[in-house]
């Protein structure tokens, strides 16, 4: 919109601001910087302001240096303005009256005026000025993004200056020489009364000074749709938006007129029918030549099909660009999934993914078609691996692959040896393979398949095995080997030519110990042993030149230096044309196994040398023969063994050597234990083989010692082992001996002392989640007491960081072998609490959570004090073998409540719908026996009789017949089955009065008062079924209003749906059990045991509301009534609903 100063001549001193409805500019935080870019361009906005100036026709008075110097002041004036709204975040109100830019106005317009200028051309030169200034604001690039900012900094400058420019001309006042010149304007009233009354593609009318419609053209009547007679004297405000007068634009475009002279504007406006149009609009002030206002002309033209063409235009290029945007993205996705197609088909190993929980295969490479003995992929697709695989049945593939799908955790076997029929013939091979079953997920998280990655070790395994076959004696050295080499898993790599990093998995991170972003800014030669780069440069090319997969051992250094070996194989990645793309690598980490082969060659050169510490000695002599397994296992040399006697040098005790020296004389041999000690004090036990050789008249006995110090502590933590299953197996008897948990929790803590602690707490979690001490045991009753009270003296800290709040807290076991003096310290709170802590003597604690379906109830705490043992691993692990015990007895009472809740629940239901029936049926009865005995009587029955009673019995057979359809109905939703709806035109008003009347008969206790405003209210429903709804909840009303009472029923007809009320004075439902009255089975607490009924009514008739596409809902206080509302869609919900 453009607004010019624009005044009549004669106007001086005689405008007047009107500013009721002055448009204010939303607050910006980032005016500030508006501001300070028209600062930096103040010089210009002076300079342009100075050219357009003597560019205007009054040259008589040109301006000068002073006009100038006003000009800028009033420039300065307002930068200032405009700093301080932007430090108060603000916006002015209307009208402005800043003193610094009255001032400067004023002057100008004062030195104007001497020079002989008139008030018209003085406006023009501040119009001048403030169009200078926009221009500098809009064109700067700075502003581009802060459009808003402008728009707030311009409209605080229009409107300062606005009201510096009347305060100016007010100031001066009125001039009769202004007003004669004005009013020598030509006019000609009968060419302009034609030119608007024959225009009709123009909306033009004039305003009385109030803005009132004073006259009307044909071409405002086309365009608004009023007539003369019916607008004429109604305000012009009509023709605006409800928005636009509620925020005063009307009034302001006014006000802008008087000031101004005229203001152009653009927007929607409104037509006598509602319909709105886009407007351009100008509306002129009438002075006359005493500067009196006479009202406006208004000037309208509708430009509503240039809007909406402007509107289709834009709309159409946003749909464009969407599009294309779409088609960007699914090529970029379709050129991943290639790429990612063409690493699985290259990769050098076998790799199938498979879907579903049948392991229906939908992908595999020519690696896995191998393994399968398959030619095609289509031989495959689709097939259960356990089909596709055959020979795999009986290896438990499939159990693995079932564990894998249902859990989510991968299984990773190195090795694992696997039959396979790669002929298809039925003969099996053994193969060895480094196999990964990873689960995938869909979109929801949800597992969908497992991914097949299986990599041919067989050649690796038997040369492995047969270096092994050469020693029986290190097997189990292999075996520990083995079972380290297995647990490593997979890392794998993408590079490109130039081996930079494309992409690298989680595994390959850890191997090389760094991060993927700090990968995929390097080289694979940036993190190579220096003294392996020449192999790799030299495998590149090669794989490069040939194409061939490449397996070798190499090292990685990591980020500390150290390094890492891993067996790497290689392969090169090609596009669909054949053109190399990527260098794929899986790594596998060695490093162990390598440590492990020297280690290996190192035992093996001992063992070739002797297996066992071998020694010979003269009975009564020293040591004449030392083997270097002697050296290893005692420490000492050969020449400092040699010639001392074996029983001092090896620490033998008499009682020994008399033992093994009487066998020997006896038997020549002895084989037994004995206890020696090393060179470095070391006290071992060996088994230890004693020959006794005769031989050049001397007596030699031959010693052969095998150190078992360790097997035999392994016996020991066996047996320690063993106890701890006998504790746990205890711990399942007292658990499970009753189904009182808090009984069989307190007795747990009495099985575990002394058996695994000196003291054993078992904490709870109550109702309001805070930690209830259930037990606590002892040997000594009198400590249990202790503990007691210290408890109750010193509560424990909701907000401890150790203990069993702690555990509670994070879920996590704690365990402390040794409790540090800092820690009883640190968790006293005053000196006697010290005292009492240290008084309890205790040494190794240990806390395990009490799980329960994912939630934590509670915490077990074992102590150690007086017996001074320290809790370990071992322990932890019985410690929470035992809470997960616990917890299965905690589960298992909870099951049982449940149970017996369920029970109770069932015979309430069948005890109530037994009462239910056996009442119609009694009635029935009853009416039945009336009419015999009425006819044995009197030999007839009179027709009145007659019809009441039948009317009876016909009331009492369609309760029942509602309460059989009920129990039906509960019968199918329980099997998952939606309610049969047979649909037609049925009036709800009719259907209610009849309901009404039905229920009334049966009652004389009760007044059913009906409400309804519609005379009819037709929808398309089923009949039946809404008759079974209003009879329940009549009969409800009825059967919960025990004292009788007026039962108010409405139906009416809102926002498209009709609603239907019964309201009751009755004993009303609890708060708590509103929620689920609706649910099967389920009753009001204050009915229960009071008031007869199933609780499958209100079920059945929330059914049936809700697929007629409604809704059910009560409203109740208890004592005082309830109001149940039904609303139901007069037009049938759509399929799709």
């Amino acid at each position: 919109m453009t607004v010019l100063f624009r005044v009549a001549p004669g106007q001086a001193g005689v405008v007047l601001a009107f500013w009721q409805s002055r448009a204010v500019v939303a607050a910006s935080n980032r005016l500030s910087e508006v501001t300070e870019v028209l600062a930096s361009r103040r010089d210009e906005v002076l300079s342009r302001w100075l050219q357009a100036a003597r560019a205007q026709p009054f040259h008589h008075a040109q301006p000068d240096d002073t006009n100038t110097q006003h000009i800028g002041a009033l420039v300065d004036a307002l930068l200032e303005l405009l700093r301080r709204h932007a430090s108060n975040d603000k916006q002015p109100g209307a009208p402005l009256k800043d003193a610094a830019t009255l001032s400067a106005a004023r002057g100008h317009a004062a030195s104007r005026f001497a020079q002989g200028l008139g008030a018209p051309a003085i406006v023009t030169e501040f119009r001048l000025l403030r169009e200078a200034i926009e221009r500098s604001l809009r064109e700067h690039p700075a502003n581009a993004a802060l459009t808003t900012d402008v728009v707030g900094a311009e409209q605080i400058m229009r409107d300062a200056l606005d009201d510096a420019v009347l305060d100016a001309l007010e100031a001066r006042g009125s001039d009769p020489r202004e007003r004669r010149a004005a009013s020598a304007a030509p006019a000609s009233d009968e060419l302009l009364r034609l030119l608007v009354e024959r225009v009709d593609d123009y909306a033009i009318f004039v305003l009385d000074p109030n803005g009132r419609v004073a006259t009307w053209n044909a071409g405002a009547e086309r365009i608004k749709g009023y007539s003369a007679d019916e607008i004429i004297g109604q305000p012009y405000a009509t023709f605006f938006c409800p928005e636009d007068r509620n925020a005063g634009k009307p009034e302001r475009l006014l006000h802008r007129a008087r000031i101004h002279g005229r203001v152009e504007d653009e927007g929607w406006r409104l037509r006598k029918d509602g319909s709105c149009f886009w407007a351009e609009a100008m509306l002129t002030a009438l002075y006359d030549a005493r500067g009196q206002l006479h009202g406006y002309a208004k000037v309208t033209r509708d430009l509503t099909e240039r809007r909406r063409a402007e509107e289709q235009i834009l709309l159409n290029t946003a749909l464009r660009e969407l599009a294309e945007a779409r088609d960007r993205a699914l090529a970029e996705a379709d050129a991943e999934r290639r790429r990612l197609h063409d690493l699985f088909m290259q990769a050098p190993a076998a790799i199938a993914e498979a879907r579903g929980p049948r392991h229906e295969l939908t992908f595999v490479n020519p690696l896995y078609l191998r393994l399968a003995g398959a030619r095609d992929a289509v031989e495959l697709i689709g097939k259960p691996m356990r089909a596709a695989l055959p020979g795999l049945g009986g290896q438990g593939c499939r159990h693995l692959l079932d564990r894998v799908y249902q859990t989510g955790e991968p299984f990773v076997a190195n090795e694992a040896l696997v039959k396979v029929d790669p002929r298809c013939d039925g003969t099996l091979e053994e193969m060895f393979v480094n196999l990964v079953y990873q689960p995938t997920r869909d979109a929801q998280g949800k597992i969908d398949g497992i991914l097949v990655h299986a990599v041919d070790v067989t050649e690796q395994v038997r040369a492995r095995q047969r270096g092994e076959e050469l020693t029986a004696a290190l097997a189990e050295e292999r075996e520990r080997f083995a079972a380290s080499f297995n647990q490593a898993t997979v890392g794998i790599a993408q590079r490109d030519l130039t081996g930079r990093y494309l992409l690298v998995n989680d595994r390959f991170c850890e191997l090389v110990g760094r991060s993927r972003d700090e990968l995929l800014q390097l080289k694979d030669l940036d993190i190579t042993h220096p003294d392996d780069r020449a192999h790799n440069t030299q495998l590149l090319a090669r794989l490069l030149e040939r194409g061939e997969v490449n397996t070798i051992e190499k090292r990685y250094v990591c980020p500390d230096g150290s390094p890492v070996w891993v067996n790497s194989s290689v392969s090169l990645i090609r596009d669909a044309g054949g053109a190399p793309r990527y260098v794929l690598g899986v790594s596998i980490d060695v490093t162990d196994r390598r440590r492990a082969e020297q280690a290996l060659r190192l035992r093996s050169n001992l063992i070739e040398a002797a297996h066992e510490a071998i020694f010979a000695w003269e009975t009564h002599d020293g040591i004449t023969f030392w083997n270097r397994g002697a050296e290893e296992l005692y420490g000492y040399t050969a020449a400092e063994a040699l010639g001392r006697r074996s029983h001092e040098l090896l620490g033998t005790s008499p009682e020994q050597v008399a033992a093994f020296m009487a066998a020997l004389e006896r038997n020549g041999r002895w084989e037994g234990e004995l206890s020696h000690v090393t060179r470095d004090g070391r006290r071992i036990t060996v088994e230890s083989r004693l020959a006794l050789v005769d031989g050049d008249g001397r007596r030699h006995v031959l010693e052969a010692t095998r150190d078992v110090t360790e097997q035999r502590r392994a016996e020991a933590a066996l047996r320690a082992s063993e106890a701890r299953s006998a504790i746990l197996a205890e711990a399942s008897r007292v658990l499970g001996s009753s189904l009182d948990y808090e009984t069989t929790l307190a007795n747990l803590a009495l099985l575990a002392v002394p058996l695994v602690a000196d003291w054993c707490t078992v904490d709870l979690l109550d109702e309001r989640g805070e930690l209830r001490r259930l037990s606590v045991a002892h040997a000594d009753p009198e400590r249990v007491r202790l503990a007691d009270e210290l408890r109750r003296r010193y509560p424990p800290d909701p907000n401890a960081a150790t203990g069993p709040v702690q555990v509670v807290r994070s879920g996590k076991p704690e365990l402390v072998p040794e409790i540090p003096e800092t820690l009883v310290e640190r968790g006293a709170r005053d000196a006697e609490h010290l005292a009492l802590l240290r008084g309890l003597g205790l040494r190794s604690y240990m806390v395990v959570p009490v799980w329960v379906r994912d939630q934590v109830l509670g915490a077990i705490s074992f102590v150690a004090s007086e017996s001074g043992r320290r809790f370990g691993p071992d322990d932890l692990a019985v410690a929470e073998e035992l809470a997960r015990r616990a917890a299965v007895a905690i589960e298992n009472a909870r099951l049982y409540q449940q149970a017996q809740e369920a029970i109770r629940v069932r015979d309430d239901f069948f005890a109530a719908a037994s009462h239910d029936l056996k009442n119609p049926l009694a009635s029935i009865r009853g009416n039945a026996q009336v009419l015999l005995r009425t006819l044995d009587r009197t030999g007839g029955v009179p027709p009145q009789r007659l019809t009441s009673t039948l009317t009876n019995v016909v009331g009492s057979i369609d309760q029942m017949t509602r309460l059989i359809d009920d129990l039906l109905d509960v019968a199918r939703l329980r099997l998952g089955e939606s309610l049969p709806l047979d649909r037609v035109a049925t009036d709800l008003v009719a259907l209610t009065r009849r309901a009404v009347a039905a229920q009334q008969a049966a009652t004389d206790h009760h007044q059913l008062a009906l409400r309804m405003p519609e005379a009819e209210l037709v929808g398309e429903w089923d009949v039946a079924r809404l008759e079974r709804v209003l009879g329940n909840l009549l009969s409800n009303a009825i059967k919960y209003s025990p004292n009788g009472g007026e039962i108010a029923v409405s139906v009416r007809a809102e926002a498209g749906q009709a609603v239907l009320t019964v309201q009751d004075r009755g004993i009303g439902i609890p708060p708590a059990d509103q929620p689920r009255v609706f649910e099967r089975f389920e009753r009001a607490r204050n009915a229960v045991g009071r008031i007869g009924g199933s609780g499958i009514g209100l079920a059945t008739s929330k059914q049936i509301i809700e697929q007629h596409g409604g809704t059910i809902a009560v409203e109740s206080r208890e004592g005082q009534g309830s109001t149940f509302t039904v609303r139901l869609p007069l037009t049938p919900p759509s399929p799709m609903e």
